[in-house]
């Protein structure tokens, strides 16, 4: 998998009063042997999750959910709580690559619709998260549209970024929850989506 190395360790931290407390599920543009679309599992596995807003021992529970083609990573995709340390999604982020395949196609859809299959509702009064992380543009934004809608009834919040050419906008529950990430602002947008999510209302 491609490695983006940060440039820098003195980024602008805004630190939350406590650490996010709900779950994040973090759908994310997956295909074998694509340096471009390996640049969005980069982001999430060098940037998204390396904050101090995030406590996956105890309180923060994530999953990494890749597109398209979801459902043929069976059981490499974890269960919330599963993944109790930065570690723990790092090397699962790479288990899942080395599963992917070279015909997917960047259809975001898989991956909502794999959400709304295999994961329960969330606990009313909780918070809970999916991010879209992607290179490509979405081969089928209705599709997305109508995956999206079960789980924004069921409680999830959206947020979305783009490291290429894909605009995700509208996947965004708001304007100001679409992210484009290059080469030099990677952590600066991770830090900033953190604390969005530790002072998210419900």
């Amino acid at each position: 998998m491609v490695e983006i190395v940060p440039s820098s360790t003195s980024y602008p931290f805004p630190l939350c009063a406590s650490p996010f407390k709900g779950k994040i599920a973090v759908v994310v543009e997956m295909k074998k042997d694509d340096a471009e679309i390996q640049l969005a599992a980069a982001f999430v596995k060098n940037y998204f999750y390396n904050s101090q807003n995030y406590n996956f021992a105890d309180v923060t529970q994530a999953i990494n959910v890749p597109y398209g083609s979801t459902d043929q990573y069976g059981t490499n995709i974890l269960n919330f709580g599963d993944a109790k340390s930065l570690a723990n999604l790092q090397k699962n982020l790479d288990d899942l690559y080395n599963n992917s395949t070279l015909t997917s196609m960047p259809a975001v859809a898989d991956g909502l619709n794999w959400i709304a299959n295999n994961i329960d509702s969330p606990a009313a009064g909780s918070k809970a998260i999916v991010i879209v992380v992607g290179y490509n543009p979405d081969v089928n934004e209705e599709a997305t549209y109508f995956a999206k809608m079960p789980l924004t009834t069921a409680g999830y919040q959206f947020l979305s970024v783009s490291v290429g050419s894909g605009n995700f906008e509208s996947i965004a529950d708001k304007k100001e929850w679409f992210f484009q990430v290059d080469q030099s602002n990677g952590q600066t947008i991770a830090n900033q989506i953190s604390y969005i999510l530790c002072n998210m209302s419900l």
